[in-house]
């Protein structure tokens, strides 16, 4: 048997690999890990963060609301090489199937935020 397991930190793997062989002391098997790199922690990105929620307020006239997010993305990429990162993006849903949907109109606001975020961020990293 095979399991492929993304898990959320470094030590979780080892760490259920023992909480597996304490419920079933029986098993047998064996932690192969094939890539491990730190998760995306949303930290260091306050000005952008700020920048992102004062134009999602000029444009949706409503706060930015954080949302976690339990999977692996190449924003932690972004972080470990110490680039500000933050995920955001318009409303969309069957991720990575074959009917994957996106809001148009959503993708129109989130450009608009997007761009005026950028202009915010950036003006405030000039000064």
């Amino acid at each position: 048997m095979r399991a492929d397991l993304g898990l959320r930190s470094p030590s979780a793997s080892s760490r259920l690999h023992g909480e597996v062989r304490e419920g079933y002391p029986d098993f047998g098997g064996e932690v192969d890990v094939k890539l491990e790199r730190e998760p995306f922690r949303a930290e260091g990105h306050e000005a952008l963060w700020e920048a992102l929620a004062a134009a999602t307020q000029d444009i949706l006239g409503r706060p930015l609301e954080p949302v976690g997010l339990n999977a692996w993305a190449d924003s932690a990429l972004m972080q470990a090489a110490g680039i500000p990162t933050i995920m955001f993006g318009p409303l969309g849903g069957n991720f990575h199937a074959p009917d994957e949907w996106v809001s148009i109109g959503e993708v129109v606001r989130a450009a608009e935020i997007v761009e005026a975020a950028a202009i915010r961020f950036l003006g405030s990293s000039a000064t």
